[in-house]
Parts: structure tokens; C-alpha cells; sequence
């Protein structure tokens, strides 16, 4: 790891980095990469003018179904002379205007195969929400394969619809779910439209973020339990009972709901990017899991509120009061793809939700491309390199303005707006950023390993404990990926597909008990040269294999740690173990320099907060990626500090 830093002051901005100069400003909010041409895998005509693979995408909102044929032709030309890609149909309401129409009815299912035909002709891919609003369920989901406990449940629709949501723990519900929306599709098209068109531009499945709290048991689950943790399902007495309990639903919901859709999905040529670790920690998500049976890994961030500094959901405190030391989304995300070697790093982006502070007007059509400049730096300074806006109203006929709107609801990019069209030159930055961001592979010095507990989820990377270096960069990994994809090469923690990392670490609070095939498993990286960081175990989890599992339980802790002391340092084979040191000392041990170092002038550095943009967290941000032989750093300035 080489030193690279970055002088910041009140008139100037430069840095002194390694083969690729990443171009920044003095102004708040501004990161962006230059293109080079001294590396074969770069192309600066691609970087000009990034190929569709590499452009953004849109939500394309079918509120109350009001859409027709001569507005889909007109948001599909919109789409394309924008820079825009793809579309992710959502439908949500069962509808309250004149255009009204009905989810998956037979005009809906017309139209929607229109715009398949349309977007086939404008070389844009479209994706489908798998039901109406935000939960996947329907009228057609049987009582036997509901969720239990059967909250019938709002849909998230707008206005809000009560339907039964499917019991995401037996995949014959999203068997029946798929084939009821897929076969209604699809099948009366034909097999010549199917041929033509499935699999091509109507390219993928997705359900949106699951936000009507946890299944507690499906129909087969005793079955399941006995088959998965070895021993006959009761309710749990302790917490050891209630660990083995939490991970066998979390295995369900992970294979039976966005397994089982990829699996379904496939045979028809069809990719998935479902929202699979929501908006909220729940009881049973293990969210890397989720993403990790997803072809394309999607999270979600949001924008400010209008007409004041804060940002909207930032903190992600939505019905639980999380925050950045438990979930940081993007984080999640991105370490998902890494440690499950998905290139795409996708979300819903720059989305809003409510009135402005300070009056009692419609939000709508109050925000700046400004405003959003910051906040989306901020994301792919996390591992974004792919966002779907939020959202596109879809409008019927020709497109009065201002439009067919959502009330208080996200940044309006219909066509009908008249800001949009001018915003052609924030898209081409955001193509290019995607471009750049989208090749060779993340850097990263730490992997923190999060134990065997759920919910799994990546809090932001200056809030992960034990806490690393500044100017280093971090990931997560569970105990799935790190059983399943995880070795040693060149005494480092590596993947599949080339990804790596200098230093495993045990996350603070998560790691105190871990089960035998964890440990078996740390003995075997470290063993063949990994440097594993964190303090024993005290104890084994759950009761799969009990009462023999504790006693290979503490025979594999002591091989590792040989004692219960506070500290040591401990050579085993190729690699080593260091419990009670910091993070930063041995790094200074190992004389390794941060990845980055940014050093501010006593102008800027004594700035007050008032100048800060209201993103928490370090007032610079990076992310580092090994593209070829070259190093190219994105970094970004996330103060409203003028020069």
C-alpha cells in the first residue's frame, strides 16, 4: 500500500497520486475521476461517452397505472436523449384518477408489453416490481402460503392497498407469485414475443425493499430446523435456542424469497436486482446473503430536504431508529458485491419523502441537481456505481406540465418537469463516474468478519469497531461467504474473483460466539497466511452438534489464541493471530502508511460546521479501485465550503 495525500486549502485543491490524478475542486460537494489513456482496460472515448451498460437508470412510476401508449413512446425518447438506459417499472396504487389502471388487469398487461417492444426499439432495458407497492404478495397468495402471522397488510401502495403478502420462507409462495404475474405476462403473449423479447429488453425480476416486519414460522419449518441445525425444533429457552431459531429463519428467507426468485428467473433468461436488505434492520436479515443470491446487488440513499441542510433518511431512521452505527446501506451493499463477486453496485437514488419545513406548498419540483451533487459523491465514495433515480412519473398523452405527480414524494425527473431536460450535463457526469467506477476491483485493507448473529449489516466505515485507520478503507463479510467463498493467497484473505484484502478482522460486540465451522475455518485462512485480528471467542453458538460441539469448540479456540489473556501476537503456519492491539498499531508494526491522507491548511480546518454540507461523517471521502496495473482514486469534498 502506497501513501498517496491530498493537499486541501481555501484557494487550491491538488493531490499527488499514483498514476491516475482523481479531479476534484474547492467547491462543497465535488469528486470526480479523470480518464486516462495509459492503461489498456480504460478507454477515454468510453469515458466521453459511456456505453449503456455503464448509464443510469430510472424508477419508471406507474402511479395509478396512468400511463398509455403515447406517453410511454414520449418517456421512452425522454429516457434515451437523456442518457438513460434502463427503467425499472413500479406500479403502486389501485388508483384515484381518470387514467386509472389496474394493476396486471388486461389493459395493464398490454401496455406494459408495449413498453417491453417500445424500450426493444430504443436499445433501453426494463425491469418489473413483482407487485403492486412495496411488499410481494397479491390476491392470489393462498392462505397456506401467506406470511404468518397472517398483518392481511398494507401493500405499500399509494393510495395504500390491503392484500396478503407471501410467507418468504416457502418457496412454493414465490412459486405461485412469479408464475400468477410472470405467466400472466408472458405467457398470453406468446412464444414468438417471448423469444423476441424476454430475457432482452424486458430483462429483469425485482421486489422492492420488504417493510412489513418477520415471518415467525412457515409450514415446513420444523422439518427445516431438524434438517438444518441437527436436532428437533421447540420453542427456544435460551439464547442459545433463539440464535439456532434466528438462523434458520434467516437461511429461509434468503434461499425461499431472493434465491427462489434468481432460481426462477434464470430458465427465462432473466437477471434479478431485488432491494433485499430493506430499509430497516429486521429480527432474520442476514442482509449480505440476501444480496448475495441477487444477480445485481441494489440498496437505497436518499436526498435533503428542500430548503434545508439535513438529508433525508441519511441515517436510514426510518421505523427502528437505525443509524449509521448499524447500517449503513451503501456499505452493506457494496460489501455484499465484493465478498460475492458482483460487479454492479446499484440504488435507488436521491429519494425524498414528505412537506418542506417551512411552508405549507408542495415539495415537488423544489430541489436542484445541486443539491443532489454531494450526496450522490458521497455514494459512490461507498462502492455505488450504478444509480436508479427516483423516479420518473410516468405520464399519459402527451405530457401537460407540470405533470402527473406523487405529492411530496422524490425529486421529479418526468419529463414534464422543466428543470429535467437541463440536467443532460449532471447525467453525463454520473454515466462517467459509473463508467470508471465499474472496472477492475475494490481496495481495501480491512475485511471485518461479522460473526455468526443476525441481523448482519455494515454500519458506515468510520463508525465499524474495532476502529480502523483513517485513510483505509473496509468491507464485511459473513459467516456464509466466509465459509463458502473465502481463502488464502499471498497472505491474504481472497476471493474468487481476485478480490482481497490485507487483514481479517472480528467485529467488536458480534464475535463472542461463533460456532466450530467458523473457527475450523479462521484456523484454515490463518494457516495458509492471513493475519487475523480480534480477540477469542467466549463461547460456542447455538446447539447444532451439542453437547460435541463445545468440546471442538474450545479445542479449535485454543489452537488459535492459545490463551485467554488480554493481548498476544501468535505465528500459525503461513500467518498470524493479534488479539489486543489497535487497529492503527499494527499497521505501524507492519510499517504500512494509510491508503490516503488528506491534510487540510488551518484555513479550512478551522471552518465552522455551519459550512458543512449536513452528510455525517469525514468532511473527505475516497474509494480506491485496482484497475489493471493502475490505481484510481474518486475523491470528494463534502463540505459547502467556498473558496
Amino acid at each position: 500500500m502506497l501513501a498517496n495525500t491530498i493537499y486541501q486549502s481555501h484557494k487550491r485543491f491538488t493531490m499527488t497520486l499514483l498514476l491516475l490524478l482523481v479531479a476534484g475542486c474547492f467547491m462543497g460537494g465535488c469528486g470526480s475521476m479523470a480518464p486516462v489513456s495509459n492503461d489498456e482496460t480504460l478507454s477515454a472515448k468510453e469515458f466521453l461517452n459511456p456505453s449503456d451498460p455503464h448509464k443510469i437508470w430510472v424508477y419508471w412510476w406507474w402511479l395509478n397505472g396512468w400511463t398509455d401508449e403515447a406517453g410511454i413512446r414520449a418517456d421512452l425518447d425522454h429516457m434515451k436523449a437523456m442518457g438513460i438506459s434502463g427503467a425499472l417499472v413500479f406500479n403502486a396504487g389501485r388508483g384515484d384518477t381518470p387514467f386509472n389502471t389496474e394493476f396486471l388487469s388486461p389493459r395493464w398487461r398490454e401496455l406494459f408489453r408495449y413498453a417491453v417492444e417500445e424500450a426493444a426499439l430504443r436499445n433501453i432495458e426494463l425491469g418489473l416490481n413483482l407487485c403492486d407497492g412495496w411488499n410481494s404478495g397479491g390476491s392470489w397468495i393462498t392462505p397456506e402460503l401467506r406470511m404468518t402471522p397472517k398483518r392481511t397488510t398494507s401493500n405499500g401502495g399509494a393510495p395504500a392497498k390491503k392484500e396478503p403478502q407471501l410467507d418468504p420462507l416457502n418457496p412454493a409462495a414465490m412459486d405461485l407469485h412469479f408464475k400468477h404475474i410472470m405467466g400472466l405476462i408472458i405467457d398470453e403473449a406468446g412464444d414468438a414475443w417471448k423469444e423476441q423479447y424476454v430475457g432482452k429488453a424486458f430483462k429483469y425480476t425485482h421486489v422492492d425493499s420488504w417493510e412489513r416486519g418477520d415471518p415467525t414460522t412457515t409450514a415446513n419449518f420444523a422439518a427445516e430446523f431438524e434438517a438444518r441445525r441437527g436436532y428437533k425444533w421447540a420453542e427456544p429457552k435460551d439464547e442459545r435456542g433463539r440464535e439456532d431459531y434466528d438462523l434458520t429463519r434467516t437461511e429461509l428467507f434468503a434461499e425461499n424469497c431472493y434465491g427462489r426468485l434468481t432460481s426462477l428467473s434464470k430458465p427465462l433468461g432473466m437477471l434479478t436486482h431485488s432491494e433485499a436488505a430493506g430499509p430497516t434492520q429486521t429480527e432474520l436479515r442476514d442482509s449480505l446473503r440476501n444480496f448475495g443470491e441477487q444477480d445485481i446487488v441494489m440498496a437505497e440513499f436518499w436526498s435533503r430536504i428542500p430548503g434545508s441542510n439535513d438529508i433525508w433518511n441519511v441515517n436510514m431512521n426510518m421505523d427502528e431508529g437505525e443509524d449509521l452505527s448499524n447500517h449503513e446501506h451503501l456499505k452493506t451493499a457494496a460489501s455484499a458485491a465484493h465478498v460475492y463477486g458482483k460487479k454492479i453496485v446499484q440504488t435507488e437514488s436521491y429519494t425524498s419523502w414528505g412537506r418542506p419545513p417551512y411552508c405549507h406548498q408542495n415539495r415537488n419540483f423544489v430541489q436542484s441537481f445541486w443539491g443532489l451533487k454531494d450526496v450522490g459523491d458521497r455514494a459512490f465514495c461507498q462502492g455505488v456505481n450504478r444509480n436508479v433515480l427516483h423516479h420518473m412519473m410516468a405520464q399519459a398523452g402527451s405530457g401537460k406540465k407540470p405533470g402527473y405527480l406523487w405529492r411530496d414524494v422524490g425529486f421529479e425527473f418526468a419529463r414534464t418537469n422543466s428543470l429535467w431536460p437541463m440536467g443532460k450535463a449532471w447525467v453525463d457526469y454520473q454515466n462517467r463516474c459509473q463508467y470508471l467506477l465499474q472496472q477492475g476491483k475494490f481496495v481495501g485493507d480491512f475485511l471485518y468478519f461479522h460473526g455468526n448473529r443476525v441481523p448482519v449489516n455494515m454500519p458506515a466505515k468510520y463508525l465499524i469497531t474495532p476502529l480502523k485507520p483513517e485513510g483505509t478503507d473496509a468491507d464485511l463479510i459473513n459467516a456464509h461467504a466466509l465459509l463458502t467463498r473465502a481463502s488464502a493467497k499471498n497472505n491474504r484473505i481472497t476471493f474468487p474473483d481476485g478480490q482481497s484484502y490485507r487483514y481479517l478482522v472480528l467485529r467488536d460486540g458480534n464475535t463472542d460466539a461463533l460456532t466450530p465451522a467458523v473457527l475450523e475455518k479462521l484456523l484454515e485462512l490463518v494457516r495458509g497466511g492471513v493475519t487475523l485480528i480480534g480477540s477469542p471467542p467466549e463461547r460456542n453458538f447455538g446447539y447444532e452438534g451439542y453437547p460435541a460441539s463445545d468440546e471442538v469448540f474450545e479445542k479449535l479456540r485454543a489452537e488459535l489464541w492459545s490463551s485467554s489473556s488480554n493481548s498476544g501476537n501468535r505465528k500459525i503456519g503461513l500467518g498470524r493471530v493479534i488479539w489486543g492491539e489497535s487497529l492503527e498499531d499494527i499497521m505501524k508494526m507492519d510499517q504500512l502508511a494509510p491508503d490516503l491522507d488528506v491534510v487540510e491548511d488551518s484555513a479550512t480546518a478551522a471552518l465552522p460546521e455551519s459550512v458543512m454540507s449536513g452528510i455525517p461523517g469525514p468532511r473527505f471521502d475516497y474509494i480506491h479501485r485496482k484497475i489493471g496495473k493502475m490505481d484510481a482514486y474518486f475523491v470528494a469534498n463534502l463540505r459547502n465550503a467556498k473558496a
